[in-house]
């Protein structure tokens, strides 16, 4: 009879707990994305540039890269995947989308340098994917490791269950 009161109360506190989320973490990395590019294109748009003007940008460009990393980053350690209602699995698949893009901007980046010094507002893609890529496989680690945790405690829990049988 008081196993099954705990149980019940476990329950009932883990159920509060997800109550309690008011922000997914799924939210992270889309307003890190659209942070970037908001913010890249309000700049770049149609503005000459003379090498310290270019300089400066890079500057802030690698400024905003470190925020938008430590924020994904904290609102991971603020709210585990496991607590957030949405499944590791499907954080593979939005970081694998995350590496994707983030890899083919880069290799635009690499295999056409002088793309870079165009006049084109769509030169900074590249270091939009070269932020991505880096918050993808961050994303990416912490769900992995997430879906291992899952499956120890669902192994073990199914451990206990035959034990108490």
């Amino acid at each position: 009879m008081d196993r099954l009161a705990t149980s019940v109360k476990r329950n009932a506190k883990k159920e509060k707990e997800m109550s309690n989320l008011k922000k997914p973490i799924f939210w992270a990395p889309v307003t890190n994305f659209v942070y970037w590019f908001i913010f890249f294109l309000v700049i770049t748009i149609s503005i000459p540039f003379s090498d310290k003007q270019k300089m400066f940008i890079y500057l802030l460009d690698a400024v905003f890269f470190i925020m938008c990393v430590a924020y994904v980053i904290i609102a991971f350690y603020r709210h585990p995947i496991d607590k957030s209602g949405i499944s590791a699995s499907m954080w593979l698949a939005v970081s694998t989308i995350y590496i994707l893009l983030g890899g083919f901007l880069l290799f635009v980046l690499l295999n056409s340098l002088d793309f870079l010094y165009s006049e084109s507002p769509l030169r900074l893609l590249p270091v939009v994917g070269a932020g991505m890529l880096p918050c993808g496989i961050v994303i990416f680690v912490l769900s992995l490791l997430s879906l291992m945790s899952n499956r120890k405690s669902k192994q073990l829990a199914g451990k206990q269950d035959m034990k108490s049988l």
